[in-house]
C-alpha cells in the first residue's frame, strides 16, 4: 500500500506546475548547410530532425503511442522542410560567410495557477534579433539591424494573428495533450516513480 502511494505521489510531482512546449531551431550558413530542430516537453527531448535525414524523428516512446501521433511527425517533417528552404532563400541568400540563425518558440502552463505564456524569438550570429511581445502584441528588435525587418512583420498583420492565437491557445492546447500521452505512456509502462525522481 505504503508503495501504491509513493507512486502516485510520484505522478504527481511529475505533472504538477509549470510546463512548457518549445521548439529550436538551428541553421547555419555556408558550404555545409546545417539545419536542426529540437522539440521539448518540460525541458524533455522528444521530437529531432536534420536537413540530412530530411525526416521529424520522434524522440520519446509516447509521441508514437496513437495514430495521429504519426501524422503530427509528418506536419513536422514539412514544417521544417519549409523553413529550411525559407531560410536559404530569405535569410542566407544576403549572408556572405558562415553565420548562425536561431529561433525559438512556444509556450508554457502552470496547471496550478492556469497561467500561460507564449513566446517566438529569433536570434542571428548568437544575438537577439526579433521577438514578439504578446502583451504589445508587437513585433521587437533590439538591434538596429532588426528595425526594417520588426516593421515589416508588424506590417504583416495575418501573420501576426496566426502567432498570437497559436503561442496563447493552439500551443497551449498541444502542450496539455502531450502531457496527457507522456502520463498516459508511463502509467502503462510503470515508470512513474522512477521518472518521477530523476
Amino acid at each position: 500500500m505504503r508503495l501504491f502511494v509513493l507512486l502516485l505521489f510520484g505522478i504527481h510531482l511529475t505533472f504538477a506546475g509549470k510546463h512548457s512546449l518549445k521548439y529550436f531551431y538551428l541553421s547555419v550558413s555556408g558550404d555545409d548547410d546545417e539545419f536542426t530542430t529540437v522539440g521539448l516537453v518540460d525541458d524533455r527531448q522528444f521530437i529531432y530532425f536534420d536537413i540530412n535525414t530530411r525526416k521529424a524523428l520522434p524522440k520519446a516512446e509516447w509521441i508514437m503511442r496513437q495514430n495521429q501521433e504519426a501524422d503530427y511527425l509528418d506536419r513536422q517533417t514539412a514544417l521544417m522542410i519549409h523553413e529550411h528552404n525559407w531560410i536559404k532563400k530569405h535569410v542566407w541568400i544576403k549572408s556572405a560567410g558562415v553565420h548562425t540563425y536561431q529561433l525559438i518558440y512556444g509556450c508554457e502552463w502552470n496547471d496550478r495557477t492556469g497561467e500561460t505564456n507564449g513566446f517566438r524569438q529569433y536570434g542571428y550570429d548568437g544575438e537577439d534579433f526579433l521577438f514578439l511581445d504578446l502583451k504589445t502584441e508587437k513585433w521587437i528588435s533590439s538591434m538596429e539591424e532588426g528595425f526594417n525587418t520588426q516593421e515589416r512583420c508588424n506590417n504583416e498583420t495575418v501573420r501576426l494573428e496566426y502567432w498570437k492565437y497559436y503561442l496563447k491557445i493552439e500551443c497551449i492546447e498541444i502542450l496539455k495533450e502531450f502531457l496527457q500521452l507522456e502520463k498516459s505512456s508511463l502509467e502503462k509502462t510503470g515508470c512513474e516513480g522512477r521518472y518521477a525522481s530523476s
